[in-house]
């Protein structure tokens, strides 16, 4: 357990400074000393597997349409208390967060279009299909990246299968992935389009005064959109996170984010949001915390996505 902390420490202060290609090589690094250790430890495990790249299809996105206007959107919401949001889940010794961020977010998106409880989708599905069809950006527990799982969805499937028919494996070797199990019979949830919440950060420090407006886009964007993937610079400070408003430190810069969540809900009287992540419930406030508002904190608002989603 002691070789993975270092290779979690390495991971979140080292390799988010690097370039694509020695980031990737670096996270391959980092799979196999999580590999060998997931079996001999019972300890908590803080995996994360975000690899940012700019991409022309980012470039090429769309950013969302908001009603900005004074009123628009409540100062509190909780889209739990709205019945959208599944239970946190646990991502285990699998560089898949990216993969959780994007499912959770096509879950709430599909259950707020028909007025539906939401259904736990599969991010196995993600993890194995995505990587053998679509390949790069999408690298199963090595890391990869939300848009990559969208487009996956979009144009490289007939579906997203339901978890409980196609669950979860967080000992999926990337080395050597399965075959793709996807039941095309079977689908739940067909991603229609995908686009950004706030326009994104594309190099820089991304400082709050750089994103001031983007993070007040934002509180719109998780009310009139539903839950919001995101991601961030997760530090030591982020992955020792007990209870309380987080505020740091963490890096704002785009090139330094490792690990992806979602915000579920925000309070700006209070001035937090609130974000789930997929270590487990016994991590921060029963798996999610609440992160400082104003200061595009980790990055907060670099890299926010939402989908549009039908019934498959």
């Amino acid at each position: 357990m002691y070789l993975y902390n270092i290779c979690i420490y390495c991971y979140t202060e080292i390799i988010g400074n690097m370039p694509f290609v020695l980031k990737t090589v670096a996270a391959l690094m980092v799979a196999v000393v999580m590999s060998s250790s997931a079996t001999a430890s019972v300890e908590p495990v803080y995996s994360m597997g975000y690899i940012w790249r700019n991409t022309t299809e980012k470039a090429n996105a769309p950013v969302a349409s908001l009603d900005l206007s004074a009123g628009a959107v409540p100062q509190v919401l909780d889209w739990r208390t709205k019945g959208v949001v599944t239970p946190v889940k646990t991502q285990g010794h699998c560089g898949s967060c990216w993969a959780f961020s994007a499912v959770e977010t096509v879950e709430s998106a599909l259950a707020i279009a028909t007025g539906q409880p939401p259904v736990p989708l599969s991010v196995e599905q993600i993890l194995v299909c995505c990587s053998t069809l679509v390949g790069s950006q999408c690298s199963s527990c090595m890391g990869g990246d939300p848009i990559a799982a969208y487009r996956y969805i979009q144009t490289n499937s007939s579906g997203l299968d339901a978890d409980k028919d196609y669950p979860y494996d967080p000992t999926t070797n990337p080395f050597k992935p399965p075959m793709c199990k996807a039941n095309s019979s079977k689908p739940v949830a067909k991603v229609t389009s995908w686009s950004y919440a706030v326009p994104r950060c594309v190099r820089g420090p991304c400082s709050p005064s750089e994103r001031s407006a983007e993070e007040q886009a934002l509180v719109a964007a998780v009310a009139q959109h539903g839950p919001v993937s995101i991601c961030i610079m997760a530090s030591k400070s982020f992955i020792n996170y007990k209870s309380g408003v987080y505020n740091g430190p963490c890096a704002s810069a785009v090139i330094q984010q490792n690990h992806c969540v979602s915000i579920v809900g925000y309070n700006v009287e209070d001035k937090y949001w609130l974000v789930r992540n997929t270590w487990g419930t016994n991590w921060g406030e029963d798996g999610y915390i609440r992160m400082a508002m104003g200061s595009n904190l980790c990055g907060i608002t670099n890299e926010a996505t939402i989908v549009n989603v039908t019934q498959a």
